[in-house]
């Protein structure tokens, strides 16, 4: 079976509950759909006379703590969100040739502390949020139906110092097999000696409760047609261990640019029958890691380009990534060029990881934020010095047969050595990989640096204090922005690290912008702690000896609100390459045009101005991969420069409405162009989505553009938008606008706008009925308010026209009030209101604007 069937099986699995593999003994059935959820505790959740009928009804990965909102008084660690305790209840029909098998339950991810019960019986839990984990049923099921349970204590708040979410936000799986059975994580994949003609592959598997005579461990590695590339065979030992050596002639390399993958199929036979099957992905490629030439992978030196990441997808989702969301995520960090990332401070779920082996994404994987307190209630604080090693074990017991995992972290800031000797318990387990750990410098296999490396100097002392010992960015460099705000005066520095700042040129040193929040940061590379991201990574691509750099980070996160003077209500640190809903910043196409060879340039800012700025010169900059760029302003050529010292293109230009165009070259000729206009008041509302609704569980992610009449994007458009799901295939699951200090719940099916752009999320359902996204706009210009409704058809075909009726006395909308056909002009004191109807039935309405 290719790599493919297999994950067409697993989606298969979780599109319809049913069981999904069997063969020999084991039996898959996912439980992710039709959970029943509780917000608060209850002494009789767990029993099954308990009626739950009236629970709000969730699929998994689910997060109650986004759904809650933020409020003024919550934690701004954790973005002004907090916990509780819920309960989550789901019936579970057992086969009746069940009954006497070995049954466990599997979860990817809880967060966090939680109690699992199995008809009404505490079978286990796990107090670290991020870690998988498996409880056993033998004996305890019954044909027929059966209740789990499981309440997650996430009461005391702030858990981390970042949200950590709550609730069910992994896959969740019954499994069934015989009594002798393969071990969970219990195959063990390397491959010691890689050449161009032949590759040793290494299996090791862990039979459990092995019987004592007859018994065999067969494999086959498959590559990725689905053909045999090798097989072998073997007895089980007294200790239940079995291993094979098998040669894979030919071998194709995984690698970030041809992510080969093979698989091996581990088989448990006696006396002929076969009583177990696992499928197990894995890749053969070659780590090296070197203190005077850095990285290499299969024999080639390579600069890791990273980015540092937390789980978490903003405010319309928290914690509760579905898979196709998840890829489509890190899809976005390789167009940016990144080979790698670092899953900032925790184990993300197995989905993850197997995402990373299929695109070609080398992974930092990282255990924890740190060994003792950080936050008041966190897992430093209150668990690791008990359950460290069990918690790092199944890490690395879980994930050690993926490819693209690169290195393990053992810890982010947690003192620079390495005091409990996580280093050797790592390769007891792994040997194949480095440990490393954020600003981990001493007893591991490569120094890590996190912020104290961005100062001058103090990576040279280091390297020559430790001359053999490799170094490598963790989480470098810091630095801060807003997009599509902007500020020539670089507000954000520290008074503390004026000694540790590197000197850049700054774009100007009188303010030329006004408007905007206090605490938006502009969105020129201006708002650093200590180097700006183009000095850092001009010293990472120029200096041999350094691995590689993580930037902080890739995605911009909830939480740490309360950090450098923010304070409410600001949601987020505002330090990505990308915001909370998945629109790049400015930053994104520099290191685009660093990491990326395809010909691009990217102009900022953007080109619409207020009438005060006529005649201002404009720093105006451009990141580019070309040798020359060349910049027109409304057809004049402003003169071709290469790029400079700190890796940009730069003119100052006086402002006027109009076109700015950027042409890059290549030995002379063009290749690569850029267009920013002026834009008029907003007129209408653009949607277009990625993704599809066609399964249940899977999701559209549908980009909402305000646009002016001549079809130019609104870069200052922060304009209300409601929404509407009508049809039976998809349901609303959420809003993100990546405005930092927006606190509008994410899952509220009405939003405004941030800089002209928000992103809307809608789950499938299953269903296979015509079902459409509207959305209906309020759109303020200078001196009138326009009205747009537009619709997105999701699955199947349109329901027909919408016509759109508006009051401006306050009053709600109906079939008979005024019928939209132009901009409307306020009077002083007048409200608009809107609504969209269909068959003479309003569908959405929109919250009133006073002009």
């Amino acid at each position: 079976m290719s790599r493919q069937a297999v994950l067409l099986g697993w989606l298969c699995a979780v599109l319809f509950s049913g069981t999904v593999f069997a063969a020999g003994g084991r039996a898959v059935k996912p439980l992710d759909f039709d959970w029943r959820f509780h917000l608060g505790d209850l002494a009789t959740g767990a029993n099954a006379d308990l009626d739950d009928s009236a629970w709000q009804g969730v699929d998994v990965p689910h997060d109650w703590s986004i759904e809650v909102g933020y409020k003024e008084e919550y934690p701004a660690a954790t973005g002004h969100l907090a916990g509780g305790i819920g309960w989550y209840r789901r019936v579970v029909d057992v086969p009746a040739d069940w009954a006497g098998k070995q049954v466990s339950v599997e979860f990817d991810a809880v967060a966090t502390s939680s109690t699992v019960y199995w008809n009404g019986q505490q079978v286990g839990g796990r107090h670290y949020g991020y870690v998988s984990f498996a409880c056993d049923l033998t004996g305890k099921i019954k044909p027929g139906k059966n209740l789990l349970a499981i309440r997650i204590d996430d009461a005391n708040w702030p858990d981390a110092r970042w949200y950590m979410g709550a609730g069910i936000h992994g896959h969740v799986r019954l499994l069934k097999t015989e009594t002798t059975h393969i071990a969970q994580y219990g195959v063990n994949v390397t491959t010691p000696t890689i050449s161009p003609d032949r590759a040793i592959v290494k299996v090791e598997t862990q039979v459990e409760n092995a019987p004592k005579e007859n018994a065999e461990v067969r494999w086959e590695i498959l590559d990725a047609a689905g053909k045999i590339a090798a097989s072998g065979k073997s007895d089980v030992s007294a200790t239940g261990m079995a291993s094979t050596e098998m040669n894979v002639d030919h071998p194709s390399l995984w690698s970030t640019d041809s992510p080969a993958m093979y698989s091996v199929v581990t088989r448990i036979y006696q006396q002929g029958e076969m009583l177990d099957e696992v499928r197990t992905p894995f890749g053969i490629r070659q780590l090296k890691w070197d203190a005077d030439t850095g990285f290499w992978l299969n024999g080639q030196n390579v600069k890791l380009k990273g980015m540092c990441m937390h789980y978490d997808a903003g405010g319309a989702l928290g914690v509760a990534v579905p898979d196709v969301v998840n890829e489509w995520r890190l899809r976005k960090l390789k167009a940016m060029g990144c080979n790698a990332v670092r899953t900032a401070h925790t184990p993300f779920p197995p989905v993850f990881y197997d995402i990373c082996d299929r695109i070609g994404l080398m992974v930092i994987d990282e255990s924890f934020d740190g060994w003792k307190k950080k936050a008041p209630f966190d897992y430093g604080a209150l668990y690791f010095a008990k359950e460290w090693k069990q918690d790092l074990g199944d890490v690395v017991h879980r994930d050690r047969n993926h490819p693209s995992i690169i290195a393990w972290s053992v810890g982010n800031e947690t003192g620079e050595r390495d005091i409990h000797g996580m280093r050797d318990f790592v390769h007891s387990i792994e040997p194949t990989r480095i440990v490393t750990g954020g600003q981990l410098l001493e007893g591991v296999d490569v120094a890590g640096f996190t912020g104290r490396g961005e100062t001058t100097g103090v990576l040279q002392k280091f390297r020559d204090e430790h001359p053999g010992l490799p170094i490598l960015l963790t989480e470098e460099t810091h630095a801060y922005s807003t997009r599509g705000f902007y500020r020539v005066v670089s507000a954000w520095q520290d008074p503390d690290n004026q000694a540790k700042r590197v000197p850049y040129t700054p774009y100007g040193t009188t303010e030329i912008f006004t408007g905007g929040d206090p605490q938006w940061v502009s969105s020129y590379d201006n708002n650093v702690v200590r180097l700006t991201c183009r000095q850092c990574t001009k010293r990472t691509m120029e200096t041999p000896w350094i691995c590689g750099e993580f930037r902080w980070s890739g995605f911009e996160y909830l939480g740490e609100a309360g950090t450098r003077g923010r304070h409410w209500p600001m949601r987020y640190a505002t330090e990505a390459a990308i915001d909370s809903a998945g629109f790049e910043e400015d930053i994104f196409y520099f290191y685009q045009s660093q990491y990326t060879s395809a010909p691009m340039v990217h102009l900022l800012p953007h080109w619409t101005w207020n009438d005060d700025m006529r005649g201002t010169t404009i720093p105006v900059v451009a990141y580019s991969n070309c040798q020359e760029v060349e910049l027109f302003q409304d057809g004049k050529s402003l003169g071709r420069k290469k790029e400079s010292d700190l890796l940009e293109f730069l003119w100052q230009v006086k402002y006027s409405p109009g076109e700015l165009k950027a042409i890059g070259y290549r030995d002379g000729n063009p290749v690569a162009e850029e267009k920013i206009l002026s834009a008029g008041d907003p007129a209408k509302i653009k949607m277009s989505a990625e993704g599809s609704i066609e399964n249940r569980g899977d999701m559209a992610m549908v980009k909402i553009e305000a646009q002016d009449d001549r079809g130019n994007i609104v870069p200052t458009a922060a304009d209300r938008v409601a929404f509407a799901v009508i049809g039976s295939a998809g349901k609303w699951t959420g809003a993100e606008n990546g405005n930092p200090t927006d606190v509008t719940c994410g899952k509220t099916p009405q939003h405004d706008l941030f800089m002209g752009l928000e992103r809307a999320y809608i789950r499938g359902t299953g269903d296979k009925g015509d079902t459409e996204l509207v959305g209906l706009a309020l759109l303020a210009g200078k001196k009138q308010m326009a009205i747009d409704c537009e619709s997105i058809v999701l699955q199947g075909n349109s329901g027909g026209s919408i016509e759109v009726r508006y009051t401006t006395d306050g009053t709600d909308p109906t079939e008979k009030s005024e019928k939209y056909a132009n901009p409307v002009e306020l009077k002083s004191g007048e409200i608009i209101k809107a609504a969209a109807l269909r068959d003479g039935k309003v569908i959405v309405t929109v919250d009133g604007r006073r002009q």
